[in-house]
Formats: structure tokens, sequence, C-alpha cells
């Protein structure tokens, strides 16, 4: 290990120095002096520097308190002790909570479903969280002395004061605060040996303590029991404090992927100066991944001490994704997500299965299996319904297997057995971050049996219970990858700010520097008083802000410090430095330097390559049929009816449960299809006209077409509200449209025509007939539109321009044509006739047999750009718009 700092250095030769003339001094052999460290990262430094300065001789014992209380004894935790593993202590949390009567009606006498499951969700987590911070405090104090504090703590509790409003939030502030106190205080805990002084002493003759930044409540306590026995055997280290400080440079940053970028060239400009280790400082996770990931791909050995949330590895979301598959209401994307991430099924089944979900277009998985179960009683099956079929029931046994309700360490086993016959456990399993869940969910063999002994643990839960106590175990533990670089130091150390203290770096990048995530306030959330706090040796605000003032203060001292900070979130919303920071630059004297993120980046001079337009040939692509839409592709871009009708090129349907404005429009003409048959063949002809018959006509037809495509109630319910709107105001036209003498004959009509070698094809919404006076016999065709109204009335502006009802009369060959839309609005439903239809359809047919000669001939198919069909066009990633160049 180089000296790369001169103050550190320093340093350690004076606590070295120190350390060897107290035990001189007190006869005490160096074998049997304890030196606490604040951190267990510190220990191979301090024996580098100690080999530094006496190679020869015995060492210290250079420990922290936990590895100091593991080494004089194992300890065995009791059922309701804080374990500080949240997996086990969510369960006792909701114990105490049923049994403190907080929860309104605990769960003894009661069914599974009436229990008051929110107040748990919302509670539980908290008394944990507030357990694990009173619990600091109470870890430090002798156990003997518990309970007394305890009781005190209890008796400064505010309990009254408020108006009527705030009685039940401090009621549960209260509640929840005297069983925390109570629950940690009756806890016993790993380091509880270092209290048992004889059995210490049998094994260590003096006490030293090099303090930290962060306050040891356990260690300073454990140095006064020290100095009481004996004082001259006890001695309190010197606090490292830089006389001065580094390079300071700053960085501002445009936003979060300016910053992250920027503090990666920050470590690489460094390791290309020679200047390793480098400590990058994690004030913000996301931020700091994202830098890991940069640094990573750039080959760099990094030491990550910081670690991230073990929900946020990809092991955790394939778990979780096999958890959320198995729910009852499970989305259709989600058991497909799983089915992607595992072995369960072969990936040509799951293509398969995926395009038919898609093209059936139910967003929940159980609707679909419904759906395909009822559809087995059909009598003729294709090979891929058959294999659909099978895909589906085996799915289906699988997540069987996780209903119902189970105990605690039966969900365990379920769970385990889900990953092996899904063939994930494997992976799970070799992933390091896999095995650290495994382990953090009692996923392992016989671990499940931890619980079958906890009182806690045998209350019966439903999957969903279960996936949220999955999801709290993993959100609670931390991954620390462990890289193997075959003994090389590595280049990089990932790190919180406190734990810089006396370690020799020879550059240090900390991002993330702004007012958002560096806060002047310390934080203040918790349920404890500030005297509490101060009984219980916790840090205090003015205790807190010198912590950061001091760790602030060590890190600028590094010989070099680079500091970056962004000015603008993602959301736009404008930054400042934190004033933490300033202050911090400010005390050293020194100015630092204000650079530019440009500066870190190498410039690049590339020559543009825009793009051109496409502009394919399709000669030998020729279609044999066309429809309405395909050839309204083609007069609109020629390029998308290249893409999307002759390459048969198409996106894939979202599988969502919101009913589009889309989704309604085909219930509508599902509906009125349904009416107007039904109107046409019932027996009864008296109730013509009759507005009250049409209303409740129209009714069964709506709930027809309501199952016929399968809508969930619930989330139609938005259009199921302005149905009657909608349905007054068709039939009020209807009935002035009947009263013109016009009579329905079709609806979704599916029709075709030959044009020379070409087949024309479509489906029509509705046909109408008139007799004239003149006894002549009149078509109407209808095509329904559900847009608003003006753009209806833009469709006929032009007749040359429109497509699809000159598309539909070349269809019906007939000579007298009408044609209009149907504009059926939220409030009324208006009619617009396309005048001249017959002369335009003439013409339609024309320019198709030309179109169709030219594309033959081997004229080019362009992308236009040109107008809104480039808004919502499939294949604009394929034709390149954006990246046009001026002279295409």
């Amino acid at each position: 290990m180089p000296e790369l700092s001169p103050q550190i250095a320093a340093y350690w030769r004076q606590i070295c120095q120190q350390i060897h003339v107290s035990a001189q001094v007190q006869r005490v052999h160096l074998s049997r002096c304890v030196v606490l460290l604040p951190f267990a990262q510190l220990l191979p430094i301090a024996r580098h520097y100690w080999a530094l300065a006496y190679p020869d001789g015995f060492v210290p014992q250079f420990l922290s308190t936990q590895i100091w209380a593991k080494q004089l004894g194992s300890f065995q935790l009791a059922s309701h002790d804080i374990s500080f593993e949240a997996a086990r202590d969510i369960l006792t949390a909701t114990q105490l909570l049923e049994q403190s009567g907080l929860l309104g009606k605990g769960l003894a006498g009661k069914k599974y479903d009436e229990w008051d499951k929110n107040n748990r969700d919302l509670l539980a987590p908290r008394l944990v969280e507030a357990a694990y911070e009173i619990s600091a405090g109470f870890v430090a104090i002798h156990p003997n002395e518990r309970l007394a504090l305890a009781e005190q703590l209890r008796s400064q509790h505010h309990n009254g004061g408020a108006d009527s409003s705030m009685q039940e939030w401090l009621r549960l502030e209260n509640g929840l605060a005297h069983i925390a106190i109570a629950w940690a205080a009756s806890s016993r805990y790993a380091s509880d040996v270092l209290f048992d002084i004889p059995l210490v002493q049998a094994k260590a003759d003096m006490l030293m303590l090099m303090p930290g930044f962060q306050r040891d409540a356990l260690a300073h306590n454990l140095m006064g029991i020290w100095q009481r026995e004996s004082p001259d055997s006890a001695l309190v280290l010197p606090l490292l404090t830089p006389i001065q400080s580094g390079q300071i440079n700053v960085y501002k940053a445009q936003n979060a992927f300016d910053e992250a970028e920027s503090a990666a060239a920050c470590v690489l400009r460094h390791l290309t100066d020679g200047h390793a280790p480098v400590a990058l400082v994690a004030n913000d996770r996301a931020l700091t991944r994202r830098v890991h990931a940069m640094l990573r791909a750039q080959n760099i050995r990094i030491k990550d001490e910081n670690g991230w949330k073990l929900s946020t590895t990809r092991a955790a979301a394939t778990l979780m994704s096999s958890l959320s598959a198995c729910s009852h209401r499970a989305s259709s994307d989600q058991v497909l997500d799983w089915l992607k991430n595992s072995d369960f099924l072969e990936q040509a089944d799951i293509v398969i299965l995926e395009k038919t979900l898609r093209r059936a277009g139910l967003a929940r998985w159980q609707d679909w299996v419904r759906f395909i179960t009822a559809d087995t009683e059909k009598s003729t099956h294709t090979d891929a319904d058959s294999n659909v079929l099978s895909s589906t029931m085996k799915i289906e046994s699988l997540r069987q297997t996780m209903q119902g309700t189970h105990k605690l360490s039966e969900w365990i086993l379920h769970l385990q057995q889900l990953l092996q016959s899904s063939r994930q456990w494997e992976g799970i399993r070799i992933d390091p971050a896999g095995e650290r869940i495994l382990t953090a969910l009692h996923l392992k063999e016989n671990a499940a049996e931890d619980f079958e002994r906890l009182a806690q643990a045998q209350t019966r839960m439903r999957i969903a219970d279960f996936e949220k106590w999955v999801n709290l175990a993993l959100e609670s533990c931390n991954f620390i990858p462990t890289d193997a670089y075959d003994d090389a130091e590595p280049q990089v150390v990932i790190l919180p700010l406190s734990q810089l203290l006396a370690r020799p770096f020879a550059a240090v990048v900390i991002p993330g520097c702004d007012e958002v995530r560096v806060q002047t306030a310390p934080d203040l959330s918790g349920l404890l008083t500030p005297k509490q706090k101060a009984a219980l040796a916790l840090p205090t605000p003015e205790m807190q802000h010198t912590m950061t003032r001091q760790a602030w203060q060590n890190a600028l001292a590094t010989p070099v410090c680079d500091v970056l900070w962004r000015a603008f979130e993602l959301s736009g919303e404008s930054l400042q430095m934190s004033n933490v920071v300033q202050s911090a630059m400010r005390s050293t004297g020194s100015e630092p330097k204000q650079l530019s993120t440009e500066q870190l980046f190498e410039r690049r001079v590339e020559d543009a390559q825009p793009t051109n337009k496409p502009m394919p040939i399709g000669a030998e692509m020729v279609p044999k049929r066309l429809s309405s839409s395909a050839y309204e592709k083609l007069r609109n871009c020629p390029y998308q009816y290249f893409a999307l009708q002759m390459l048969g090129l198409v996106e894939d349907d979202e599988l969502v449960d919101e009913i589009s404005k889309r989704d309604f429009g085909t219930w509508l003409h599902a509906v009125l299809s349904h009416f107007h048959r039904s109107k046409k063949y019932m027996k009864n002809k008296a109730v013509s006209g009759d507005i009250y018959a049409y209303t409740a006509m129209i009714n069964i037809a709506a709930e027809a077409a309501t199952q016929q495509l399968r809508l969930p109630a619930d989330a139609f319910l938005p259009w199921a509200s302005t149905w009657p709107h909608v349905r007054d105001g068709y039939l009020k036209w209807l009935i002035n449209h009947e009263a013109s003498g016009f009579q329905f004959d079709q609806s979704e009509w599916a029709c075709q025509t030959q044009l020379r070698d070409l087949t024309l094809h479509g489906r029509i919404d509705r046909v109408d007939h008139l007799v004239e006076t003149q006894g002549t016999q009149s078509v109407m065709l209808i095509d329904y539109k559900t847009e608003s109204a003006s753009k209806t009335t833009q469709r006929v502006k032009d007749p040359f321009e429109d497509t699809q009802l000159a598309f539909y009369g070349a269809l019906l060959e007939v000579d007298t044509l009408r044609a209009a839309y149907v504009n059926v609005g939220e409030f009324d439903t208006k009619m617009v006739e396309q005048t001249h239809i017959v002369e335009v359809r003439d013409a339609l047919i024309e320019g198709i047999l030309d179109d169709m000669n030219r594309i033959a001939g081997g004229a080019a198919l362009p992308a236009l750009g040109e107008g809104t069909s480039c808004d919502y066009c499939a294949a604009r990633g394929l034709c390149r718009k954006d990246f046009w160049s001026e002279a295409s």
C-alpha cells in the first residue's frame, strides 16, 4: 500500500506510536491490547501501518465492536429479540401490534379476512424502523439498566395537549413509541457479551478506542466502564484532524445523466494520471449505480463497500416476477414476463401463446384462462389452438400451487418448489445476489424450519401478503458484491462519506453534491423526542451537523477532491450546490477550481451521415387482395404500405386493462349491429319508431356486445357512464332517418369483388335501402365514426381525397348508390353524406388499377413523411424520418 496521503500516513504513525507507548507504560503485552476501530474496513489499513512502524514483534488486536463480540462467544436469539433481519422482525412487530390492540382488532378469534390488514401493513414496518433506531441506544446500555431506562423514556412521552383532530394520530405515535421502546429494551443483543467484564478481561488487559465521525455509543460506554474499573487500562485515541486541504475541483453538470458521465470521466482521468486507488462517495444510490456500470464497462476493478438494495438486483426481479405471475389478479403481461425469464416453456411455445394472447386482447390472465377453457368445447381445433391450450394448462397447474392460505414456512417451501419447477432456481443460486436472496428469504434447504418454531410466524396468509413480506425482506437487505481480481488491488472503492476517515486514497470523487442530496438540516424523523434521544445517547441534530462537517473536512483533505453537482433535475427543477458543501469548502481557506465538465471529455469531430428517404421496390410483392385500410396506407405513404402490408410487419398489441376509445368504437359497432339485426328480424313490427321499445332493445344489444367482446365491467365503467347519452342521441337520429324512408338491410357485411387479377375486400358497417318516389331503389352505404364531428366533416370536404366510402362503393357494384358517414357522438348523432359517390368510386377504381400496374412495373414506394399519417405510424422507426437529410 503506497503512501498516497502524507496526512493519513502521519496520523497512523501517531496512532501506532501512542498504542505502543501506552502498552509499554502499562506493561501490557501487545497481543492483549484491544484497539476498537470505528468500522471494519480500517482493520487491514491499521495492520498495514503497524507493520510499517513495528515490523517485528506482536500486533495489537485491531477490532470493531461487532467482530470483538463474535470472538468472545456465539449468540442465540430468543424468539422475540430484535434480529435486525426485517424478514423476521416484521412478524414480531405484527404480533406486538396485535397484542397491544393498536391495530384496532386483533387476529385472535377472527377469520383471516376480518383482520385489519391496512393498519398492519402501515404500522408494522414503521414499528420495525422505530425499534431499529431505538435499539442503537439500548445496545450501548448495560443489560441490567435497560428496563429502568425504558420506563424513564415512556414517562417522558407526551400524551395530551392536542385537539381532537390529532388525537388518533397521537395515539398511534405514542403507541408505536411505547412498543418500540419496550421491544428494544427487552431484547438481547450479540454485543451484550462485551458487558461481561470478567470474561472480556480474561482475554484483554487494555482497551483503546479510535473514534470516528459517527459516535459509537457502545464503544464509548465500554470505555467508560473500563475507565471506572481501571483508569489506566482504557485510552481514547485522537480523532484525525486534517491540517490542510488538497486540490479541490468543482464541476457543474446539467442533469443526472451528465453528472454520472462526468463522475465516471473524473475517475478515469485520475486512473490515467496514476492516481489510484480512487474513492467514489455514494451520496445518491441511483447515480452511484450508473457510474458503477460505466466504470465496469471500462474493465475497472471496483470494490463496492456501499452496495445497493437487494430488491433492485436482477435475481430479485426474477423472483418477484414469479410471485406476481401467481397472484389471483395477475395480468397477462406479468405471466408472460415470468415465462420469458424462465425455462418453464419452450421459447416457441411462449411466442405462440403471446401472439394468441395479444390477438385476443385479454389483459387479465384469469379472463384468458376462462376464455381458452370455454373454447375447448368447440368441435374443431387447430394444432396451434391445442398447443396454446396445453401451455395455458401447464401454467395454471403451477400457479395453483401458490393459491390458498398458508403459514410462512409453507409459503417458503411453495416458493422454493415454484422456482425449481419453473427452472429458475439454478439461475438464482449461481448469481451472487441470488445466493444472498436465498439466505434472506430462508429458501435454502431446511431454512424454512426457522419459522416453524416462531409463534409469530404461525399466522396463515394469502399470496398477496406473502408477496409483501418477500418485498419488505428484499428492500431491507443490502447487496455488496464481492468481485475477485486475482489478488490485484481495486482501482476504485465506492463508500459512504464517513468511511473516508484515515484511509489513504490518491483522489476522491464526490457526485451528488446538490441541495437535495446533501441537505443542510439533519433528518429529524422518528418517534423519539430530543430529550429521549439524549437519554439514549443517540445523535442530536447538533451532533449530526458536527459529524457531517468533520466528514467533509476530511474528504476535502484528500490530495485531489472532485466535487460534482447538477443544475437541474430530470423534471426540469433547478438546483443549487449544497450549503453544507459550500461551507466546508470555505472553511478550508483555499479557493476551489470551478471547472467545466466539457474538459473531462475528449472532443471528436465526425462527418455527419444523413439518412436518405427509403425508396423500396415492390414489383415482386404485388398484392392479390386489397382492403380499404391497406389502400389508404398506399395513398398516404407508399413506404407505410410497403412495410406494413407487403412485408407484413405489425406492432404487438398492448395488453392493457383500460378500455380505449378504439375499443369503445368496436363495442359500439357490435351494439348497433346486434340492435339492427334483432329489429329487422323481430316479428312485432309495431315497435317501429317507438323510442321506448328501441331503448329497451338497444340496451339488450349493449349487454350482448359486452359479453361477446369480454369487456371487464370495472374497466368499461367510464364508457358505460356515457352510454345513455350516446344511445339517446343515436335513437333520436335513427327515428328521423327511418322517417325519411330508409330501411336497414345489412350490418357488418363482409363482401368482395374482383378487379382484374386483384380482389377487393372489406366489411361494411351498414347498408340501408331507400325506395324513391319514382319506384327506383337506392342503396345507402353507411360507415360509423366515433371521432370528432369536425374530423368526419373534413373527410368529405374533398370527395376524391376520401378512400373508405369510395372503396366500399366499389365492393357493391351498384349505380344507384349513396354513401355517408354517421358520426355517433356523446350527445348527438349526425350523418355526413359523400356526394357524387359514383364518380368518386369510378375514379378510385381507375387509381387502384394504375397504382398496381406501376408497382408491378418497378415503381419505387417512397416514404413521403407528410401529413398526420406520420404521427402514429408503426413504420416510423424503419423509414428514419427524424434523420432524413434536407437534400432527400
